[in-house]
């Protein structure tokens, strides 16, 4: 197992970093950040230039979601639905950007 130490490498290292920081917001139910929001948009260009590697839908659904978050106010169950899909989202995340970072 190698680290890739390529600018693709460095630039998914940092991907995994911000998944992770948004994996925390969520985790510490701070509903009202803009941080996510402002990732996912990042993940629309990331995604856009890894054409084949990265499902573009995917960065769609967790914007959504993700905005579905920030700016509703719905019932206590309905938002644990939501935020358990956007952490299925994250993971999907983390697994497509840590197959460019770390070479088997």
């Amino acid at each position: 197992m190698q680290l890739n130490s390529s600018p693709d490498g460095i630039t998914a290292m940092v991907v995994l970093a911000c998944t992770l920081i948004v994996i925390y917001i969520r985790t510490r139910n701070w509903l009202d950040s803009n941080f996510p929001l402002i990732f996912y948009f990042g993940m629309v260009g990331y995604a856009a230039s890894l054409d084949e590697r990265f499902p573009p839908y995917l960065v769609y659904v967790g914007l959504a979601l993700g905005g579905l978050l920030r700016f509703e106010f719905m019932s206590p169950n309905f938002t644990r639905a939501i935020k358990f899909c956007e952490y299925g989202v994250l993971a999907a995340f983390f697994y497509f950007t840590a197959e460019g970072f770390i070479r088997f």
